[in-house]
């Protein structure tokens, strides 16, 4: 039997007003696969910034950064974990679902850009899974719960990330305006 993300929508007839949806349950799992993608997006650009930030000498920004790798880590888990509880197949290819500008690791930032660069990926997601959350009113109290202790986690991240902003503002000057 296929995993539950890979069914196609079945359908009665050519007419909207017939068509048959998926099953909720691959609904969801397609859903928790989108979150477990913006995870791994979220903990390879942390992780690169903690290395970028610790070879510039800013330990403060980079042990942030490290600790943001670790809850995403921490996320990803519980989302793999759901998703084999839904007995779904979770899809690790973060590049292929989730939209974006892809990272170049060749390009060091200065740490004002990554913390921008941060502070714009904790907002979107946010607003991610508040939309997630909202807009599936028939998920089960688990997949609920899961979303939005994710969404906790990233609202403290983004807390986190202000505070250093305000850090490196005061010793710095305030960070270049988002373009």
């Amino acid at each position: 039997m296929p995993p539950l993300h890979s069914f196609a929508p079945a359908t009665r007839a050519a007419t909207p007003s017939t068509q048959m949806s998926r099953s909720p349950k691959a609904d969801v799992v397609e859903m928790l696969n989108a979150a477990l993608a913006c995870e791994l997006v979220s903990m390879r650009r942390f992780l690169h910034h903690h290395l970028t930030a610790r070879c510039a000498d800013a330990l403060a920004a980079a042990n942030a950064f490290l600790l943001c790798f670790g809850e995403q880590a921490a996320l990803a888990r519980r989302l793999v974990a759901r998703i084999g509880q839904l007995s779904g197949r979770a899809e690790y290819g973060a590049a292929g679902l989730v939209a974006g500008k892809p990272m170049d690791e060749t390009v060091l930032l200065p740490l004002p850009e990554m913390l921008r660069q941060d502070l714009a990926e904790a907002r979107a997601a946010g607003l991610r899974y508040g939309r997630w959350i909202a807009g599936a009113l028939e998920l089960d109290a688990t997949t609920r719960q899961l979303l939005e202790s994710v969404r906790e986690v990233r609202r403290r991240q983004e807390a986190r990330l202000h505070g250093l902003h305000g850090l490196l503002a005061a010793r710095r000057g305030p960070l270049p305006a988002a373009g």
